[in-house]
């Protein structure tokens, strides 16, 4: 080999080099990003699930709220039925 081949082959093995090391640099600023965006998803997904949960226990807690206001107004009922007092509709006049 000569000394231009060598000095040739020399350049171009640098610039290569160089190549790859802007490559390389790319690549850890990519997964730098990755990273960061699976945080933010990671939480965001927590925060998430926690409102899930909480909607589904104010769901569970008003079901609840509302069979006993149902049963409590069938027992009123019933309890107006045995009594036997005559209901009053809303102006006050007596009914039935």
């Amino acid at each position: 080999m000569t000394t231009v081949q060598l000095e040739i082959y020399a350049k171009e093995l640098q610039m290569h080099f160089q190549e790859e090391r802007r490559l390389r640099y790319e690549l850890e600023a990519r997964n730098k990003e990755l990273e960061r965006r699976l945080a933010e998803l990671t939480a965001l997904n927590q925060l998430f699930q926690q409102h899930l949960e909480q909607r589904m226990t104010a769901v569970a807690s008003l079901q609840s709220l509302a069979s006993q206001l149902e049963q409590l107004s069938k027992n009123a009922g019933a309890m107006v039925s045995l009594v036997g007092v005559k209901a009053e509709d809303p102006k006050g006049r007596k009914t039935g």
